[in-house]
């Protein structure tokens, strides 16, 4: 893809700087000083270790938790279905 059709003028009014990372070579655009993607493997997962709930949940709770979310935001749910993330080798849902 051409680099141009990423130089939007929205990120240039908000502050955001266009960098290299320094461990995989991919462009992304950053309002912080970063020097690394923050996509794995080139950064450390940042949720490890921080649980965002205040107990813990079941996989039921939490795929519950998750739907209903995006019911209260106008979306409706869809029966289960298995896919593949192909851009991802490490995600299966």
């Amino acid at each position: 893809m051409d680099e141009q059709e990423y130089d939007l003028a929205f990120f240039h009014r908000q502050g955001f700087q266009r960098r290299t990372c320094r461990v995989c070579g991919a462009a992304f655009w950053s309002l912080g000083d970063h020097d690394r993607c923050q996509e794995a493997p080139c950064a450390p997962y940042g949720f490890v270790g921080h649980p965002t709930f205040s107990r813990p949940r079941s996989l039921r709770e939490t795929r519950s938790t998750y739907l209903e979310f995006f019911e209260r935001h106008g979306h409706t749910r869809q029966r289960r279905y298995p896919t593949v993330a192909r851009w991802r080798n490490d995600v299966f849902f």
